[in-house]
């Protein structure tokens, strides 16, 4: 490997950086909607937190969308009923285990249903990390124009 990530194909580290660092910022934002919204729903209006949990999550999915494509990954010349199709895989996958594991902890952890908020927190963080992120890349991928000699 050559240093500073010039080999063809590679992402020089401070843009990497840049990327997570964006990343975390559309991250927080997707997941502050889904917070707040999962707090008016318990909170507020009293739902239980199984039942809140779903919409919640897809608050947070849709904001994750445009945040990722625009903010993140600036892939907004690219084919948008592709990037949505495959964000619609990665994020739902993402979605399925951020709500079972938060589902798991509110089931088996004591006292889990009077820490939901962080509890929510952890579980889309330890998701985010092991699964969405990753394929994010692929799925914002927009192709290089070719360069001229």
């Amino acid at each position: 490997m050559i240093a500073g990530g010039s080999e063809p194909g590679s992402i020089p580290w401070k843009r990497r950086i840049s990327k997570v660092l964006r990343a975390a910022l559309a991250g927080g934002a997707a997941t502050a909607a889904d917070v707040a919204t999962l707090t008016v729903l318990v909170s507020a209006l009293h739902v239980d937190p199984h039942y809140a949990n779903l919409p919640a999550l897809f608050v947070g999915g849709i904001l994750g969308f445009f945040g990722n494509r625009h903010f993140v990954f600036r892939a907004g010349t690219g084919d948008p009923k592709r990037q949505f199709a495959g964000y619609l895989i990665v994020e739902g996958i993402g979605l399925f285990l951020s709500g079972l594991l938060f589902d798991l902890a509110l089931r088996y952890v004591p006292h889990s249903r009077d820490f939901y908020v962080p509890l929510r927190l952890v579980s889309r963080n330890v998701v985010f990390l092991a699964w969405s992120f990753p394929p994010w890349n692929r799925v914002f991928r927009v192709p290089q124009a070719p360069v001229r000699s």
